[in-house]
């Protein structure tokens, strides 16, 4: 199944052109271009502007709600890496495996990829509400 958001949806926030797609149950994938006008740009750092990681880590965030049951939120990152800077207008890959932690708990691997290298790579948890099944 293959989409495209809306440019005014949470992810085109970030993205512009983002394509979503599902290619396996359980994985989504994003690919698109950073906004160059992207307000998260402003001040980090003046004349050489990269994407902080707290934004690359929100747009991971934003596509695994995708993939997680409705109802379940982010409450904890788990080894966040930064590798590759990312600046307005690069190519963004981003790429989301979910797992199963526990009977409270899903685990979603977060690959971001940045001209043709790894730029971010994390592990977020979701929890459920109290008494949520995982669908």
């Amino acid at each position: 199944m293959t989409g495209t958001p809306t440019e005014t949806g949470p992810l085109g926030t970030f993205l512009g052109g983002a394509e979503v797609s599902w290619p396996s149950p359980g994985t989504v994938r994003a690919t698109g271009r950073l906004r160059q006008g992207f307000a998260g740009f402003d001040g980090h750092f003046p004349g050489k502007p990269i994407l902080a990681g707290a934004f690359q880590l929100e747009m991971a965030a934003i596509l695994a709600t995708s993939a997680v049951p409705e109802g379940w939120t982010l409450s904890e990152v788990r080894h966040a890496r930064f590798r590759r800077m990312m600046s307005p207008g690069d190519e963004v890959d981003i790429t989301i495996a979910t797992g199963i932690a526990g009977e409270d708990r899903i685990e979603v691997k977060v690959s971001i990829g940045s001209g043709g290298a790894r730029a971010c790579q994390a592990t977020l948890s979701f929890g459920g509400p109290p008494g949520a099944s995982r669908g």
